[in-house]
């Protein structure tokens, strides 16, 4: 589903295709501190010490797909004695704020990425003295750490609404920050894959803290653009769930590995989800997979290589909440291939995930 909301001044059509003046609070999850201050636009935490509080969008977003936002921030209107700052968070969960005060209640959730502006020199974490923008991971504030940056940037506690845009493209793996239209600061990296561990899709959100000095954080969006996760484009096609519960042995679509690799890509792990989400919706059945290769290299480490690229699938599986009494899984190595190896195409259709589901006899 494409989601994209046009520039209207501070104002944010969530999710749906709703009319202009349909904004809904309840499309988000408010913690803490945070509040709405009109109909447009939202506080994260008051002119006081020792604040805390985030806001989440209560719908994921799809990482593997492109990403476009556009936010208005204020940072109050203290410079000397303002503090801490705010962090715009993506994590696989929501409604969560981190340490106050110089952890901008971004501190301690993991995993997570964070864009990061800080008004705040805390030098134990290696601030710089001017307000700075950084990409962190994981919930680590310490600079030592980051993804990107420090980056000093102009003064932003000066009262007044700043332009935040963030962009992500997956194809070049390439994260952007600009402010006031001005680049700031970017990474280059398979965010999905070293962050996420391979689940694109995940939650946003903004946090913001204050500790001995305070400062009001605000901030308004105007614009989304993004890829929602498609509820159908996790499920089965009926003419596979189909097959699936007759016995028939199928292939994951999209369940492909780079040559000589088990890693799972978007697309792997895309087709992973559906299985663990036919696996939920039919909690008697248990599932056997098995690995295949094309037949490059050695034959003996070709078997290895399918039973590690089965064992990433079943991994997935167990990790998100299936018991691992329900999976079996095994490699074949290059010996049933599907495809000619004599071509590039047929190489990747048998560099290959198979499934079959049973019920087994009591």
């Amino acid at each position: 589903m494409k989601i994209t909301l046009a520039s209207f001044p501070f104002f944010f059509l969530a999710t749906f295709a709703l009319a202009q003046n349909d904004f809904e609070l309840t499309d988000f999850l408010l913690d803490g501190t945070a509040r709405l201050t009109g109909d447009r636009c939202f506080q994260l935490v008051p002119d006081q010490e020792r604040a805390a509080g985030s806001l989440w969008h209560k719908k994921p977003i799809d990482l593997a797909q492109s990403l476009d936002m556009e936010l208005k921030v204020m940072l109050g209107c203290k410079d000397k004695a303002g503090a801490d700052g705010v962090v715009l968070v993506f994590s696989p969960e929501a409604v969560q704020t981190g340490w106050s005060g110089e952890g901008m209640g971004f501190m301690g959730l993991y995993p997570s990425l964070g864009i990061e502006i800080d008004t705040w020199r805390n030098e134990h974490l290696l601030d710089p003295a001017e307000d700075h923008m950084a990409i962190l991971a994981n919930g680590n504030i310490r600079h030592r750490l980051n993804l990107a940056g420090p980056k000093i940037i102009p003064n932003i506690e000066d009262c007044r609404l700043h332009q935040l845009r963030i962009q992500w493209n997956p194809s070049s793996q390439l994260l952007t920050v600009t402010l006031d239209q001005k680049h700031q600061i970017a990474y280059n990296g398979d965010i999905v894959r070293y962050i996420f561990e391979g689940n694109s899709q995940v939650y946003w959100g903004i946090t913001a803290a204050t500790g001995k000095y305070s400062n009001r954080h605000e901030f308004c969006i105007e614009k989304l653009a993004y890829n929602e996760p498609d509820a159908l484009s996790f499920n089965f096609d009926a003419a596979t769930q189909k097959k699936l519960l007759e016995g028939e042995n199928v292939s994951l679509e999209d369940a492909n590995f780079p040559s000589g690799s088990n890693e799972l890509s978007a697309e792997a792990n895309a087709a992973a989800e559906r299985l663990l989400r036919f696996l939920k919706k039919y909690p008697k059945h248990h599932a056997s997979i098995s690995g295949h290769t094309d037949s490059a290299g050695n034959a003996n480490q070709n078997q290895a290589l399918s039973e590690r690229r089965a064992k990433a699938i079943a991994d997935y599986l167990i990790r998100n909440g299936i018991n691992a009494e329900r999976i079996e899984y095994g490699g074949y190595g290059e010996r049933y291939p599907k495809a000619s190896n004599t071509t590039r195409e047929g190489r990747k259709i048998n560099r290959r995930i198979d499934v079959f589901v049973f019920v087994p006899r009591v």
